[in-house]
């Protein structure tokens, strides 16, 4: 080493925290993603029962972890999928191992290569799912998936051609516009994800937690399934109500619903813990096999 070089533990030193502040941000931002989608398919599912998800006091934590239900849908593993087909397949070792490696490695180039030239016809195609999705609702965020894919490979189009370094404006505007279109297709997807598993939990309410309330005053507690007993005035909690079931309980707060629960006929309960009520919960009814 020459006095003109640099030591090396100087350099490594100077990098971490570079590297460090880099692996903070990247986390922060998937943790904010994170927290966004739980958010966005936890409101659309309460939503269904009539309920708002902010008034709940679910926390930061639980709506993070809410999204994994989002991420390991078929939609993120499309996703990966195809930004993994867009790879240079060089780029995995792996590759390399397998038998007849370099024709598949040759395969895969081309099939790249010509969904790079063809960028055109998949931003059309996007273009044309996006103008009829109103028509899709369920598939709606595919039509935006689409659209984000082709301006990725309008991307890649543009450095194979060398155009990128002539307008990187504009490839700062494409990697934008891909970001935005990812975005609203994960929230569009995780609406419907949210507001289908309610949609098929309103169908089975009965597998549902049971609770039975015993209460010391007769409530107006009503609705498809339920039923009142009066245990008669010696006892403390003298009125039972059975055929409800717990959708979420928070801080002492029991949301229930009868276990006939319809949306546009039944409602839904909010029973404060306390001295004059008692809650006890039982097993829902099981899936039949």
């Amino acid at each position: 080493m020459t006095d003109a070089d640099p030591p090396a533990p100087a350099h490594r030193a100077a990098s971490l925290p570079t590297v460090l502040s880099a692996t903070v941000a990247q986390a922060s931002l998937i943790a904010a993603l994170m927290f966004y989608l739980g958010a966005v398919y936890l409101a659309n599912y309460y939503a269904y029962f009539h309920l708002d998800v902010f008034s709940l006091g679910i926390g930061y934590a639980e709506l993070a972890i809410q999204s994994l239900r989002v991420i390991n849908r078929p939609s993120i593993v499309g996703l990966a999928a195809a930004l993994l087909v867009l790879r240079n397949p060089s780029d995995y070792a792996l590759i390399r191992r397998i038998p007849k490696a370099d024709q598949l490695a040759a395969a895969w180039a081309r099939l790249v290569a010509l969904l790079v030239q063809g960028h055109v016809a998949v931003v059309a195609l996007g273009v044309l799912l996006f103008a009829y999705m109103s028509r899709v609702v369920h598939y709606g965020w595919l039509a935006l998936l689409v659209l984000a894919v082709g301006i990725h490979l309008a991307r890649l189009d543009a450095r194979r051609t060398g155009f990128a370094d002539a307008g990187p404006r504009r490839a700062n505007a494409r990697t934008l516009a891909g970001a935005v279109l990812l975005l609203w297709a994960g929230t569009l997807a995780a609406a419907q994800m949210g507001a289908d598993d309610a949609k098929d939990l309103g169908h089975h309410v009965v597998r549902l937690t049971g609770v039975t309330v015993f209460t010391t005053e007769r409530y107006s507690i009503a609705g498809p399934g339920v039923a009142v007993q009066d245990l008669g005035p010696t006892v403390h909690f003298r009125y039972r109500y059975t055929g409800l079931r717990r959708l979420i309980d928070r801080s002492g707060r029991y949301y229930l619903i009868p276990v006939g629960w319809t949306r546009d006929t039944a409602a839904a309960y909010i029973l404060q813990d306390g001295d004059n009520l008692r809650v006890e919960l039982t097993p829902g009814a099981r899936p039949q096999s």
